[in-house]
């Protein structure tokens, strides 16, 4: 027990480990809020009403198509289930944002238990799960709503498996900057 308890100190106190798990955690938790407001504000957006001084305006349409999808009119469950309903995400999604947000919870609301113990244990597979949900969904609103509305004039040579929504981008930056060369350790 003693051992033990020495290890979890020397863990810990040991910069080379908790550095690299901290701006790992940030960048998991930042992630992860992005996913929540690719999901939120594509709808909005899209039954949006126009604008006022917070930014966009939801009206009646909004609350009809989208809120109205959960009974407690949680705006993050109800697009959630929008995008379900519209065969954007499936079962498998909806349950890959449970793991994810188990993740986010445990990180936020326990960090330095996670730390004192060991860190996640699939961590690095359940960011990839973040990343790769932001994808599906942000390129179905790319290829399904924005190319339809704008106007291109070699639409038949769109590379459609090569789009890269910018959030993307976003986040291989962050990964990038934040953990450079630490991240082989903590998410590989």
């Amino acid at each position: 027990m003693i051992d033990d308890i020495q290890d979890k100190w020397e863990r810990f106190l040991n910069p080379d480990e908790l550095k690299p798990y901290l701006l790992f955690c940030s960048v998991f938790i930042t992630c992860y809020e992005m996913l929540k407001e690719t999901l939120i504000n594509r709808l909005v957006v899209f039954y949006s009403e126009g604008f006022n001084k917070s930014g966009f305006k939801t009206g009646t349409n909004y609350k009809e198509k989208v809120l109205s999808l959960d009974d407690k009119k949680r705006q993050l469950q109800a697009s959630i289930n929008w995008h379900k309903q519209n065969s954007i995400i499936d079962e498998n999604d909806i349950k890959a944002f449970e793991r994810i947000t188990d993740c986010r919870n445990t990180i936020a609301h326990r960090l330095l238990k996670s730390i004192e113990e060991s860190p996640i244990v699939d961590i690095g597979q359940i960011f990839n799960e973040i990343v790769n949900l932001i994808y599906k969904v942000e390129k179905w609103w790319i290829i399904n709503f924005e190319l339809e509305i704008q106007p291109i004039e070699d639409a038949d040579e769109i590379d459609y498996e090569g789009i890269m929504p910018g959030v993307i981008m976003t986040i291989r930056l962050l990964v990038d900057i934040a953990l450079v060369s630490r991240q082989a350790s903590i998410v590989g």
